[in-house]
């Protein structure tokens, strides 16, 4: 089974990564010009992986409706850090406020151990 066929959610655990201070679940794959996390899906569609988590942990995103990260950190896919909002809603939260990286991690064995229960 190559890597583009293998179930989006796991090829996003595999490069995903826990910022020790902050809880982040931090995307360590591509990223777009804005810093958000982008992977390729079986469609050969690029997708945000913020939208791949949300997608997978909480559901399908309505319409009308957008991802904010409340943590502020544009490659977090924590989906306790993800929540729905409406466009102005995730502009007006964004305001005046700075996204932020988060550097300091720890070891990603979590992740792998969560690879091989999804598998």
């Amino acid at each position: 089974m190559n890597n583009k066929s293998t179930h989006p959610i796991i090829r996003l655990l595999k490069k995903t990564r826990l910022c020790e201070y902050s809880d982040c679940w931090l995307w360590e794959g591509a990223r777009n010009w804005d810093n958000y996390g982008m992977i390729k899906v079986r469609t050969k569609k690029i997708t945000s992986t913020h939208i791949i988590s949300f997608n997978f942990f909480k559901g399908n995103i309505p319409k009308g409706k957008q991802i904010n990260h409340i943590c502020m950190v544009r490659n977090c896919v924590n989906p306790e850090h993800l929540e729905l909002v409406t466009a102005k809603q995730n502009q007006q939260s964004s305001f005046g406020k700075r996204y932020i990286e988060c550097k300091d991690n720890i070891d990603g064995h979590y992740f792998k151990s969560i690879v091989k229960l999804i598998k």
